[in-house]
C-alpha cells in the first residue's frame, strides 16, 4: 500500500510508515509544498 502524507501532517508520519514497511512520501519530499491547492 502506498500513502502520500498531506502537508498539514508532519513528515515523521511518512518516516514511520516507512520504518513499517510501507511505500510512504510526505508532499514535501514529492516537490508539491509549493503547488497550490488548486493546481493539485
Amino acid at each position: 500500500m502506498s500513502f502520500l502524507i498531506d502537508m498539514p501532517v508532519s513528515p515523521e508520519v511518512a518516516r514511520w510508515l516507512k520504518e513499517k514497511g510501507y511505500d510512504a512520501v510526505h508532499a514535501s519530499e514529492a516537490g508539491l509544498h509549493n503547488t497550490p491547492d488548486r493546481k493539485l
